[in-house]
This record gives C-alpha cells, structure tokens and sequence, in this order.
C-alpha cells in the first residue's frame, strides 16, 4: 500500500477503488492456478466500473472455457461485494449424481 493511500483511508475511512480487475482459475497439472487480467502489476488500466468487469467476466466465461471460479475483484485484489453468488462456473461444479447409473 503506498503512503498516501493509508492516509487517505485513515482521514476518509474505506478507499474507493481505483479500479478493477477479473480474477479466474484454470487446472494445470492437476492443481488450480489463479491468473487475473487487467494486470495490475504490469501497469494496465483497470476496469473504471465493477458493472464493466463483470461484462469482462462474462464474456471471458464465453471465451475461455478451461476458466472456474471467475468473479471481479478491487485494485487491492479483495473481491467485489456478493462475489459468491455471482461467481461464473464455480468450480468444482456440483452435478446431480444418478445414483440408478452407479448401483451394480
């Protein structure tokens, strides 16, 4: 965190974001590595609006397949507010066992 934005928080109380970002999970050797884009780190523009990230979100979701767990998440990488329930292909996907295909 950088100094002003401390001081920020402590004479205003919670910091509004910056921007934000999709934070999405995909399986490489048979673990879940975790990746988000825009790339703050790198030095990208984030997202201006949480509506606009999770456009992004959704259309990632279109696109890419192999992603789980894809939400939006601040610049200080904490989820947006209520990401659980509006999480796209949470993962592992709970599906209806047909408990008559697994009897002998």
């Amino acid at each position: 965190m950088k100094y002003i934005d401390a001081l920020r928080q402590m004479a205003f109380g919670e910091p509004v974001p910056r921007g934000y970002m999709v934070e999405f999970e995909r399986r490489r050797n048979g673990i879940l590595a975790s990746d988000h884009f825009p790339d703050l780190h790198a030095g990208e523009t984030l997202t201006p609006s949480e509506e606009q990230a999770r456009r992004m979100a959704e259309l990632w979701a279109r696109v890419e397949p192999r992603a789980v767990n894809i939400y939006v998440i601040d610049d200080s990488f904490i989820p947006a507010p209520n990401y659980e329930a509006r999480k796209i292909r949470p993962y592992p996907v709970r599906e209806a066992v047909d408990v008559a295909q697994d009897s002998p």
